[in-house]
């Protein structure tokens, strides 16, 4: 509420605003190049996110000690991931479009729903034919799976 609040203060706030700027003056207007960067994800949803690929009940499929093209962990883009800033196997996890994926083994997240402090993902992980979902919590360290149900098809 509090930031629909702003938004729309800082709209009229800029609407009156009738002085044209000073050649000195810096433009406001996003430059060509921030134009096309993608949004990132909300550091909420990201610690969520980093609190999945966590998760104790996926770490023996991950493999990365007998499968080493599965480190970094690759995640496929979606609203949910793209622009998160995730980590595992100390190393950054790669965010890949679909079209970039080729046959790479990648974790999907199917959805990421969230309502006050619980969250749901739901996932795939094709490469070892798992599907599932994860139920985390906010506490005041962060997000903590509570339970999740994972299933080999």
């Amino acid at each position: 509420m509090a930031t629909r609040s702003l938004f729309w203060i800082a709209a009229i706030v800029a609407g009156c605003n009738t002085q044209a700027p000073s050649p000195s003056a810096p433009s406001s207007a996003p430059s060509p190049e921030a134009s096309h960067e993608k949004p990132n994800a909300p550091s909420d949803e990201s610690a969520i996110l980093q609190a999945f690929i966590d998760t104790p009940a996926l770490q023996g499929y991950y493999h990365v000690d007998t499968s080493p093209e599965r480190k970094p962990l690759v995640l496929l883009e979606g609203p949910h991931t793209m622009g998160a800033k995730l980590e595992k196997f100390g190393v950054p996890v790669e965010i890949v479009p679909a079209e970039r994926l080729g046959k790479r083994p990648h974790l999907n997240v199917v959805a990421l729903e969230r309502n006050g402090e619980q969250a749901v993902v739901r996932f795939r992980y094709d490469v070892e034919g798992l599907a599932g979902e994860v139920h985390l919590s906010r506490h005041d360290q962060g997000w903590r799976v509570e339970s999740q149900d994972i299933a080999e098809r």
